[in-house]
């Protein structure tokens, strides 16, 4: 016999495991807390002024959940009116909708003069815009060791 949790699981697209659960909007298993509910992620994007370049600080998962947060940000860094730098340093995951804010980012930017680059990529985020054709694309800066080089 089925049980009803199962029964739910399966009729709302959400899939259910021993170690956690699965969304079924992500399709990303994760973590959950000893009652079974999802712990709490920390993803941000911060917004800052440093000298003459506005800088976009991103760190966590990279995902729909941040879309407001990514259009305010964008809509300040746009505001400002300096060049615009896309930090990624503290990026554990970035999907789809992630990848379209970071060329959404690029875009903007350059519809009204402005450039944008992209540094500190952590290697699986650059496997993947390597992967997409996307570096060359998005500008993505030199990492400072083998910008010394």
């Amino acid at each position: 016999m089925e049980s009803l949790r199962g029964v739910a699981a399966r009729s709302s697209g959400t899939t259910h495991g021993v170690n956690g659960h699965r969304s079924g909007f992500s399709g990303r298993w994760m973590k959950t807390t000893s009652r079974g509910t999802p712990m709490q992620r920390k993803s941000t994007i911060t917004t800052r002024q440093d000298g003459s370049v506005t800088i976009l600080r991103m760190s966590g998962e990279i995902d729909a959940a941040l879309r407001d947060q990514a259009s305010h940000a964008l809509g300040t860094a746009l505001t400002i009116g300096f060049p615009v730098v896309l930090d990624l340093q503290d990026v554990r995951f970035i999907d789809s909708s992630g990848i379209a804010f970071l060329l959404q980012c690029h875009r903007s930017c350059a519809q009204i003069g402005l450039t944008c680059s992209v540094r500190n990529l952590p290697e699986q985020v650059e496997a993947v815009l390597t992967l997409l054709g996307m570096r060359e694309v998005l500008h993505v800066e030199p990492r400072r060791a083998d910008a010394e080089r």
